[in-house]
């Protein structure tokens, strides 16, 4: 994926930018009470600037120490000689490390300001104490923070600026500037959005003064007149200077788009480099710090038409709509604040075409919550953020590291169950916004399949849930089922936003490596592999012996579970990213072997899956119906006739799926004989609960011995079992009772005990096979006994779970990808440390913890079950799936620690 608009360099004033991605101001906290720049502040920075930004804005400074009264931690300042030291050194770490070096300054806070540290009542244009409404319903904090972090209610009320003070700021405020520029600063941008000082002058709604500086938007504008001339006098027309403003105010009586595209005129027009557009203050705090960047982008569209210097939007997480936004023209550079803490590498991936390995920022506001207690950054995604000191990428004296190791990352414990080990915390905290679009991206960049795997999966995630230990599991895979399924309903009416269509539903991926890759089969972990490596840039072809793509997921699951159209929408989406896949094309016959696909293709991944029924190992087992075979033959449309009474032998999810099947061929007894009791059933508890529910009886202590034929019917000879000694399974194995054998007569029998791998395809490749047909594979690359030949899936460990085969399926991309370019595999993950309710932190974000029930899914009534209609039919709404997100815990954010 190529961003040739975010790469581009720009002339901005007097500075020439080597692309238009720029870092906004987000507080480090890494000045001292007293203002000065500590050493973590530096790194912290730099580490920033080393991410490939164009330039780093670092955070609102003081112009004055009088200003800096009004802050309740520390900021830096720049009123004097002895801050020049710690100003210069930022300076020149940020330029150092390839990005021009930008500084935010402020005159004061105003009534966004506080008393904690000098005990003086704050100064503001008015006496009109500033209201800050904690938003519950949106979330914009994660848990904890959103009543925690700010005053419930109105501020103190302000006292009233004296013109002798606003005149002391107009006068020193250049002073600051200049200041800047000695230090070594390439821009100062003027502090005015937000609901600040400068902002509360612009602001009718805090701007009620009857002199100069009150009444007529010329009057409102003139303390801001005043800092920007009063700046471009003392540094001259060669300096970049910019100035930062709020869209729009977005509360009643306040300043709106209108004015605040004419103060953006009047800037220009006094000599401003460029403007910074956001939106909001803190009394509309959902505007200001946003969940999406939809809103910066509006404003912008309209500032953008009447402005001639260059125009910054912020907030722009996501490149793709970043490229967009430029492309369009609705603005000229972009910025990231609390992006560029998530992944302060962020334009370097860019640059590289590694998007999809960026660390993408939760908009969990940790990092804001954390400096409005007065405590120095730190993010729930990275680990790393405020410790760069620490940290050896960022020194060269690795016995540094020593003093505080880099703590590890608290995973949660959903995470860690994964088989494919999703980053669930991040797409169930989008959804919980409502950010339904953004949550699907999210799954997309590790899952082929959410719509499919939303259906299918076991969900062992929602076993280790903490938010279980209080009430009930968080339905992760009924979230993961809405989120594909809206995305797809979207798509299919052309109104998925454009940005995410891109990323997560790519027409074409372009080929950018000379390396081609065979995959053999079409199934589950195939077809991830397929889907990873195109987007690798290989080109990729993939030979499935079937009629149609997908095995187990097209042939192995009934209908009324997975629809068929599920199925093939998102195959088809891989189709559509290039991936080339070739149906009827068995590997082994004829001129296709396993050896010639080595000679034609550079890697080649088998995938073949266990698509053969295991024997009951029994007299006239022959007898029996293969279930493998059954769902594939009701899959594949073919008539089957099945009789009234029918026994399914086994007690796994494929047996429930031809128990429930048996009923809608017509079947009206339908018993499963399983040889152990239900705790030890394979199945899970919802497969069994649902075949209950329809009628299948379930026999438990029950093994066929021989089957027989007795005319059209089926004689089978039951033993009794009961349970002995725990066997290698961790089961306790069945064991015969003597004497307790019964018979009973069925008009057909069905085999569901397992599948196993058909290796007759693999002929004289030398490729290693375990003696139970399995291929022998390296667990961590998947690489089989013949180099470039990688093998995953069932056709690896023997009949698994689909969503472990995807998780093969991506092993086997990563490994197959560092083989063709000759790199390392990447070093396993360390031992993760899970994120524990115990925990004093997990504790404290706790405190408010109210009981609430599950969302499940909506099922149709089983005496309406009929033919292929889908059982299980997902949340009702939207609105019940953010309800059942927002239930989360949000582990990795509240497992964080100070």
């Amino acid at each position: 994926m190529e961003f040739p608009h975010l790469l581009s360099p720009i002339q901005v004033g007097p500075l020439k930018l080597k692309n238009r991605i720029g870092g906004s101001c987000t507080t480090t906290g890494g000045a001292d009470i007293n203002g000065y720049v500590q050493e973590e502040c530096l790194y912290s920075y730099a580490a920033r600037s080393e991410g490939g930004a164009g330039f780093i804005t670092i955070e609102c400074t003081f112009a004055t120490d009088w200003g800096a009264k009004s802050t309740s931690f520390g900021n830096p300042r720049l009123s004097g000689r002895a801050y020049y030291d710690g100003q210069s050194n930022l300076a020149e770490a940020i330029k150092q490390c390839g990005a021009a070096a930008f500084i935010q300054i402020t005159p004061g806070f105003g009534r966004q300001g506080s008393s904690k540290l000098s005990g003086e009542t704050p100064p503001a244009p008015s006496a009109i104490p500033s209201e800050r409404p904690q938003d519950f319903e949106k979330r914009i904090m994660p848990r904890g923070y959103e009543t925690k972090s700010q005053t419930m209610g109105k501020t103190s009320v302000p006292r009233v600026l004296t013109i002798e003070e606003i005149d002391y700021m107009e006068s020193t405020y250049g002073d600051a500037v200049a200041a800047a520029r000695i230090c070594g600063y390439d821009a100062v941008e003027l502090h005015s959005p937000h609901g600040y000082l400068i902002h509360q002058f612009l602001s009718p709604r805090s701007n009620q003064r009857n002199d100069l500086y009150g009444g007529s938007l010329e009057n409102r504008f003139r303390f801001l007149r005043n800092l920007l001339v009063a700046a471009r006098r003392r540094v001259g027309p060669d300096f970049c200077i910019g100035v930062r403003l709020s869209g729009d105010e977005h509360m009643p009586g306040a300043i709106h788009e209108e004015e605040l595209i004419q103060v953006a005129k009047w800037c220009e027009d006094l000599g401003a480099s460029y403007i910074h557009l956001s939106d909001g203050s803190y009394e509309a705090r959902a505007e200001f710090f946003p969940q999406d960047a939809e809103c910066f982008i509006k404003h912008a569209r309209n500032f953008k038409k009447e402005l001639h210097v260059p125009l910054i939007v912020p907030g722009m997480h996501d490149p793709v709509q970043s490229e967009e936004v430029l492309e369009k023209g609705w603005a000229d550079m972009i910025s990231q604040g609390r992006q560029l803490v998530a992944d302060q590498r962020w334009p370097r991936k860019v640059e590289e075409g590694d998007i999809y390995s960026i660390k993408r920022c939760l908009r969990c506001n940790v990092c804001l919550g954390r400096f409005n207690r007065g405590l120095s950054i730190r993010c729930a995604v990275n680990p790393n953020v405020g410790r760069e000191k620490y940290h050896p990428m960022y020194n060269t004296d690795g016995g540094w590291n020593l003093l505080r190791p880099t703590p590890d990352a608290k995973m949660p414990p959903c995470e860690n169950a994964c088989p494919a080990h999703l980053d669930i915390n991040a797409y169930v905290l989008m959804a919980s916004r409502g950010q339904i679009a953004e949550s699907y991206r999210r799954l997309k960049v590790e899952l082929p399949f959410p719509a499919i795997i939303g259906r299918v999966c076991p969900h062992p995630c929602e076993t280790p849930c903490n938010r279980g230990k209080f009430d009930d599991s968080i339905n992760i895979n009924g979230i993961k089922r809405f989120v594909a399924d809206w995305a797809i309903d979207q798509y299919n009416k052309g109104t998925l936003p454009s940005h995410i269509q891109k990323q997560a539903l790519p027409e074409k991926v372009k080929v950018t490596k000379k390396e081609k890759v065979a995959v053999v089969g079409a199934g589950p972990a195939g077809l991830s592999a397929a889907y990873f490596l195109c987007r690798k840039g290989y080109d990729v072809t993939v030979l499935e012996a079937q009629a149609e793509a997908g095995g187990m997921m097209t042939y192995g699951v009934p209908e009324h579970r997975l629809p068929k159209k599920v199925v093939k929408w998102e195959i088809d989406a891989i189709k559509k990213m290039g991936v080339t896949i070739k149906t009827n094309s068995p590997v082994g016959k004829g001129a296709n072997t396993l050896e010639a696909l080595k000679r034609n293709y550079d890697a080649v991944f088998v995938a073949v899956g266990a698509q053969n029924g295991l024997k009951l190992g029994i007299t006239g087992e022959d007898i029996a119906i293969q279930a493998v075979d059954l769902l594939k033959d009701v899959n594949s449309g073919k008539k089957v006739a099945m009789g009234k009474k029918v026994a399914v032998m086994g007690g796994g999810s494929v047996a429930m799926d031809a128990a429930m099947v048996a009923k809608r061929l017509g079947a009206s007894d339908v018993t499963v004989y399983y040889r152990r009791t239900r705790d030890e059933m394979p199945a899970t508890g919802s497969e069994v609960e649902e075949a209950l529910k329809e009628g299948v009886k379930i026999e438990m202590l029950c093994c066929p011995a021989k089957l027989a034929k007795s005319g059209s019917s089926v004689k089978v000879t039951f033993n009794k079992m009961k349970l002995g000694k725990v066997d290698a399974s961790g089961r306790k194995s069945p064991e015969v009772c003597a004497g307790a054998d019964f018979e009973e007569t069925f008009d057909n029998v069905i085999a569901a005990v397992g599948q196993c791998v058909d290796g007759s395809f693999l002929g004289d490749s030398k490729v290693k096979v375990a003696k139970n047909s399995t291929i022998v594979a390296e667990e961590r690359s998947l690489a089989t006994s013949v180099a470039g030949i990688y093998a995953g899936g069932d056709a690896q460990t023997g009949p698994a779970t689909m969503i472990e085969a995807i998780a093969a399926g991506r092993t086997a991309a990563t490994a197959i990808d560092c083989y063709l370019q000759g790199k390392q595999l990447p070093p396993p993950p360390p031992e993760p440390v899970i994120a524990d309710p115990e925990e004093p932190a997990f504790k404290f974000h706790l405190r408010e913890l109210t009981k609430e029930p599950r969302v499940n899914m909506e099922e149709v009534p089983a005496a309406s079950r009929t033919g292929n209609k889908e059982i299980c039919t997902g949340f009702a709404n939207e609105a019940a799936c953010v309800k059942e997100a927002r239930r989360c815990l949000t582990c990795r954010c509240t497992s964080f620690r100070y």
